[in-house]
């Protein structure tokens, strides 16, 4: 209960959401849920989702036990209703069930993997319309895993309990009772199948590929239309649509249409959890989480009463011939149990993603973090919920991306020995700007902190590791700049130790140099080629 002199929720505040979540305050699954006080809401609900599967979609049909081939019996799975619940537009709660097969029991074992935009190729996007002040819509497709023709049928055991006898008479299922169960054999793609995800988008891209959307060849789920200066990103079923005219938006839409249900937003202003504000002159955009990081403090620290100024605890540097021979101090807290390290993992993900999408300024704590996430101790717990006090500090950071000539530009550096077994850490950034301004300024596309692989043997090897590495995200980028019709100059890369650069323009004498790792050197024979400059 709140503390004394605090704010008090109601009493029956407190008893529904005690109702329907569980002691780490996690959405109780549906078998609480079926047997709460709104019980009757949740069984009309459950047959909603039931005759949509059944009989509307047609994704299932109800069959005898012998109909199932001998083979696949031990493929049969169960099924996995859902609960959700959402404020209708009066402000009275909606009660939807989403009917999944399986979840932890499904045997399958071909491809299931679906490719997915990423966030630098999404910024890059956003970045190109206010530079070719053009317009911004998003999209997102109705059930867009349902409907899609399964390459081999699946099968479904729902038991009897899942079915009210109104449901049982309304579908015919009586006769197809055994064993206090129904089988029904599932034909198109359904919620907990795994091959439901690649098989839609397999659908959905071919779709557009024959209206003339087509998908790079080198950037995922980046598309551009053939004649038409449309061009998207797709993660799912959401699309970021950058558009010139209504009708180029209007072809979209009606391509889109002839296949799904559509929703479209043409103020563009959320796509991804992300809030897009363009400015008023179409200039820049300010790209934001609002809310984000106050759900973050209430699910792991509503105690929290003030935040830090910054990510980690800073370590004032030692000075001295025999500094960098020191590694990182040794971790000698308390393992974590197993509910500990399941809060540590949530953190990051959480965190991880408000990082890449909003806050790079805490990429690099966080990454630490998450380097050690495998097996933490109580510092490694601490240090996650330094992260989340700083962004409870500032918790409406704002990413601004301004109109530019649309060249691409990185800074490299590297921590030296500054982690644990004699590692250190690299990190890098790119950005948007004019030809030949490289330090005018304009939000990070992308933003990344990594352990170098290999122990590097002098600060010299770690900046020209650290400059391989952010090359290395560069050239994802690039491709993409490319897609989008901005074909790019060697890429310049900004560092601060000029041994690395010589060692990467070869105007060094190789000597010791001699023992550098191999790999680094990918970034030499890439400004041989004309793709950066460093």
């Amino acid at each position: 209960s709140p503390d004394r002199g605090e704010a008090r929720q109601s009493e029956k505040t407190l008893r529904d959401w005690a109702l329907n979540h569980d002691a780490a305050g996690q959405p109780l699954k549906w078998t609480t849920a079926i047997n709460g006080p709104d019980k009757r809401f949740w069984e009309a609900a459950l047959g909603e989702e039931i005759i949509r599967l059944v009989r509307t979609s047609e994704t299932a049909r109800p069959i005898q036990p012998n109909d199932v081939p001998t083979e696949r019996w031990k493929d049969i799975t169960y099924f996995n209703p859902q609960p959700k619940e959402k404020p209708g537009p009066d402000g009275a709660i909606i009660y939807r069930v989403r009917g999944a097969a399986g979840g932890d029991k499904i045997n399958y074992d071909g491809p299931t993997a679906s490719q997915t935009a990423d966030m630098v190729a999404v910024k890059v996007l956003i970045n190109s319309v206010v530079s070719d002040k053009v317009q911004f819509a998003t999209a997102d497709v109705k059930d867009f895993y349902l409907g899609t023709p399964l390459t081999r049928p699946e099968y479904m055991r729902i038991q009897t309990k899942h079915l009210s006898d109104e449901i049982i008479e309304e579908l015919g299922l009586r006769p197809f009772i055994h064993n206090g169960c129904v089988i029904f054999e599932i034909n198109k793609g359904m919620y907990g199948l795994p091959q439901a995800g690649l098989l839609a988008q397999n659908r959905l891209v071919a779709h557009l590929q024959k209206n003339g959307y087509k998908q790079s060849p080198r950037v995922p789920c980046m598309f551009r239309h053939e004649t038409r200066p449309t061009a998207f990103s797709l993660v799912v079923d959401d699309f970021g649509i950058k558009y010139t005219a209504k009708e180029d938006l209007k072809h979209f839409v009606d391509t889109m249409e002839e296949m799904y249900e559509l929703k479209v937003d043409l103020t563009g202003q959320h796509y991804l959890g992300i809030t897009i504000q363009f400015a008023a002159d179409r200039n820049s955009v300010a790209l934001s989480m609002p809310g984000y990081v106050a759900k973050a403090i209430e699910r792991f620290c509503p105690q929290l009463k003030r935040g830090s100024r910054s990510p980690a605890v800073y370590t004032p540097p030692k000075m001295g011939a025999q500094a960098q021979l020191i590694e990182a101090e040794v971790d000698v807290s308390p393992k974590l149990g197993t509910s500990g390290i399941k809060r540590v993992q949530e953190i990051v993900g959480v965190m991880q993603y408000y990082a890449r999408a909003i806050d790079s300024t805490m990429m690099t704590a966080i990454n630490q973090v998450g380097s050690e996430q495998a097996n933490p101790t109580q510092r490694v717990l601490d240090n996650a919920m330094r992260v989340l006090a700083y962004a409870a500090a500032f918790p409406n950071n704002k990413l601004v991306l301004t109109a530019c000539d649309m060249v691409l530009y990185c800074h490299s550096d590297c921590s030296f020995l500054s982690r644990s077994e004699a590692r250190s850490v690299a990190g890098g950034i790119e950005y948007l700007g004019n030809k030949g301004e490289p330090t005018r300024i304009n939000g990070a596309v992308h933003a990344f902190s990594s352990i170098i692989p290999v122990v590097v043997a002098s600060v010299a090897e770690g900046e020209y590791g650290a400059g391989y590495m952010t090359a290395q995200h560069a050239v994802g980028t690039r491709q993409v700049l490319d897609f989008l019709g901005y074909p790019q100059p060697a890429t310049l890369i900004l560092g601060d130790n000029e041994c690395a650069v010589g060692l990467a323009n070869n105007t060094l004498k190789i000597k010791r140099s001699k023992s550098i790792n191999m790999q680094f050197h990918w970034l030499r024979d890439r400004i041989r080629q004309g793709e950066f400059e460093y």
